[in-house]
């Protein structure tokens, strides 16, 4: 096996974690089961490790999360961050092990204070305070002032904000616990108030906005899982079939991004298109061409004939082959 290859492998089958971008392009690399594409979750243990700026992370899947004994969180010390969109914040009152859970909030949510303390009196205690306004009217009676400003990683790229929260009972959603409703307004005035909420009540709002954003390299991620690796159209639909293609193309696109990383860093490996001089940022399309270009250019040097072979029409030939295979 070649050295790219042998590095391939110790990265993949090494028990090293899956790498976090922080520039959101390669967001979350996750060897997880089918239903990843869903979630966002980022496991946190007492040490960190780093490897050249590239914070490590994980994803699991919703299987995963809700299975103890393949969870990831079940390690001692581990806690998880659950980012999903509006139509899994019921998973709020799932009550997940050591895991908080940021979703979107309906704009014409029914909220309510938190319930009173007992009075001690006959009767069932009341399970919810005061009738609040919806997200939507509430943010339409805010005024600018009482916003906050805050800079919160949006998409890769650092974006001015205005931020309000306070604790509210989502009654439908959660009846038993508070959570942070979060309202996010463009200054500038483009974009619709946006409201948000998080079972973390320590959480500041501008980590919540940035933690829903992230979620857009999850959708990244299923398309060139299904684009460039072709995990849309599997060759096998009997049984576990489509299960385990869609697995092993989600574990092949990570353990690509895992040797690419750390292997070129910010060094470029693709050749710049006339029409495209302004890239600065690798896509997935030039990891696997670099990674074709490390196997083939040591079996071709080593098939070829004695004489050194043009730098020039080698490197020319493997990039050509290797964005067309």
């Amino acid at each position: 096996m070649s050295q790219a290859g042998d590095q391939l492998g110790r990265l993949a089958f090494g028990g090293q974690a899956p790498l976090h971008r922080r520039d959101n392009r390669v967001d979350n690399i996750c060897s997880a089961a089918p239903g990843a594409g869903l979630l966002v979750a980022g496991c946190h243990h007492g040490s960190q490790t780093v490897c050249d700026g590239v914070q490590v992370h994980a994803a699991l899947s919703l299987d995963g999360l809700f299975g103890t004994d393949r969870c990831a969180l079940t390690a001692t010390g581990a806690s998880g961050m659950l980012c999903a969109d509006g139509a899994y914040a019921s998973l709020a009152r799932r009550g997940l092990p050591r895991t908080t859970l940021t979703s979107r909030m309906r704009r014409d949510a029914a909220l309510y204070e938190a319930a009173p303390p007992r009075t001690g009196k006959p009767g069932r205690p009341r399970k919810k305070g005061k009738r609040l306004d919806a997200p939507e009217e509430m943010a339409r009676r805010l005024n600018v002032d009482e916003f906050s400003a805050v800079r919160v990683d949006f998409r890769g790229k650092e974006r001015d904000l205005l931020v309000w929260s306070r604790l509210v009972l989502w009654y439908a959603t959660d009846p038993n616990h508070l959570v942070a409703l979060v309202i996010v307004r463009d200054p500038q005035g483009v974009m619709h108030d946006d409201f948000f909420f998080s079972t973390d009540l320590e959480a500041s709002p501008g980590d919540v906005a940035s933690l829903y954003a992230g979620r857009w390299s999850i959708e990244c991620v299923n398309r060139e899982v299904k684009q460039c690796l072709h995990a849309e159209d599997p060759q096998s639909w009997k049984g576990q079939g489509p299960v385990r293609a869609a697995s092993l193309s989600l574990w092949l696109y990570a353990a690509i991004w895992t040797w690419y990383i750390p292997t070129f860093g910010t060094t470029v490996t693709w050749i710049a298109r006339p029409w495209y001089q302004k890239k600065v940022a690798p896509s997935f399309l030039d990891a696997p061409a670099a990674l074709r270009r490390c196997l083939w250019s040591e079996r071709i040097s080593s098939m070829s004939s004695v004489g050194p072979i043009n730098a020039k029409i080698l490197d020319g030939l493997l990039d050509t082959l290797a964005r067309a295979a």
